[in-house]
């Protein structure tokens, strides 16, 4: 699917908007929408805590959603993307206390929304100019990837 006539505006609002049904090749993902509310959850957490910095400078992309071991908790394995190394350091924070943050938010959020435990692993990834990459965004909307000759 091309993106190609949408607007910038509406290109970023679709990128920043959802996540999770087709990462980078080499990323598997599971797209449910439990994994898509999942990652809506972590995307909030992230702007309440960056708002000003990055307000639509990233995506989340929920790669996993597992059982863990005992099957009491829910493993969640999760990228957020940026698309330069400053927001990358923003994200993480100094000493990882961003990143660390956001995800206790998060898990907090969604323990008491689904009533069982919760395990994030979330990582932060660079991908240059990903909100100008039609196959990126393609896959971030969840639109089947278009093989080209």
């Amino acid at each position: 699917m091309s993106i190609s006539g949408l607007g910038a505006t509406s290109a970023v609002s679709a990128a920043s908007t959802l996540m999770a049904s087709g990462p980078p090749s080499g990323w598997e993902t599971t797209a449910t929408p439990e994994s898509e509310w999942i990652g809506e959850v972590i995307r909030e957490k992230l702007l309440e805590r960056t708002r000003d910095e990055l307000p639509f400078a990233h995506a989340v992309l929920i790669e996993s959603v597992r059982e863990g071991e005992g099957k009491d908790i829910t493993v969640v394995t999760a990228s957020i993307v940026v698309e330069r190394e400053g927001q990358k350091g923003i994200i993480v924070g100094k000493g990882g206390t961003m990143i660390r943050d956001i995800g206790k938010a998060a898990r907090e959020e969604l323990e008491q929304e689904l009533g069982r435990r919760f395990f994030l692993e979330l990582t932060v990834r660079v991908k240059v100019d990903w909100r100008n990459d039609e196959r990126f965004l393609s896959q971030l909307r969840g639109a089947p990837e278009i093989q080209e000759p």
